[in-house]
C-alpha cells in the first residue's frame, strides 16, 4: 500500500506544470495581444483547478509548509480553514452553474465551464484539508497558541 501512496505523491507534482499554464493564460490578455480575454480566463482557471486537484493527491499524513501545520494543528483555525473552503466551492461552483444555465450574460457562458472545474477541485481539496486536520490534530498542551 505504501508503494500506491508514495506514487500518488510523486503524481501531485503534476501540479507544478498546470499551475504555470494557469498562470501564463492569466496573464496572456496582459502580455500579449489577445482577441478574447474571456477564452484565456477561462483556461487559466481550467489550469489552476487541475494543479488544485493534483496537488490534492499528496501525502495528508505531512505538512510541507509551517503556515499548514499552525493551521491544521489547531483545532480552530482548521475548522476555520474548512468553512472557508465550504463557501468558496459554494460560490465557485454556484456561480458556474448559474453562468451555464440561468445567465443570459454571454462573459459568464463562457467562463461558466471554468467555474465549475475549479469549484471540483477544491471539494477535492476540502477532502485533503479534512484528513490534514485530523491527521495533525495536536494534543492542547502541544497547541501553539
Amino acid at each position: 500500500m505504501e508503494g500506491f501512496r508514495r506514487s500518488f505523491h510523486y503524481l501531485s507534482y503534476l501540479l507544478y506544470p498546470c499551475m504555470l499554464l494557469g498562470l501564463y493564460y492569466a496573464y496572456e490578455p496582459l502580455l500579449f495581444d489577445v482577441d478574447s480575454y474571456t477564452s484565456s480566463v477561462n483556461k487559466a482557471m481550467v489550469f489552476l483547478g487541475l494543479g488544485i486537484s493534483f496537488s490534492t493527491l499528496q501525502d495528508t499524513r505531512k505538512t510541507h509548509y509551517k503556515l499548514a501545520s499552525r493551521i491544521f494543528g489547531s483545532p480552530r483555525w482548521s475548522r476555520y480553514f474548512i468553512i472557508y473552503l465550504i463557501v468558496l466551492i459554494f460560490l465557485i461552483t454556484g456561480a458556474g452553474i448559474f453562468g451555464l444555465f440561468f445567465s443570459g450574460n454571454d462573459f459568464l457562458e463562457q467562463l461558466a465551464i471554468g467555474f465549475i472545474v475549479m469549484g471540483i477541485s477544491l471539494i477535492g481539496m476540502l477532502k485533503a484539508a479534512v484528513e490534514m486536520a485530523e491527521n495533525h490534530q495536536r494534543k492542547p498542551s502541544e497547541a501553539i497558541p
